[in-house]
């Protein structure tokens, strides 16, 4: 699956406190930012639900 990396859209996004705190060590011991870290799982989450409706694109 191809994924479009341009020009990415901006969100407020509110959380609780051990979520980000989750995000945020997942992030570091990933070397990543947070707003990457956040994208990372997001993604993942599209994809595993995309093969369970078998909508693999």
């Amino acid at each position: 699956m191809e994924v479009n990396r341009s020009r990415p859209s901006s969100y407020k996004l509110r959380m609780s406190k051990d979520l980000h705190q989750w995000l945020k060590d997942n992030a570091a011991k990933n070397y990543r930012t947070l707003a990457t870290e956040m994208h990372m799982h997001l993604e993942q989450a599209m994809i595993k639900q995309q093969k369970e409706d078998g909508n693999v694109k």
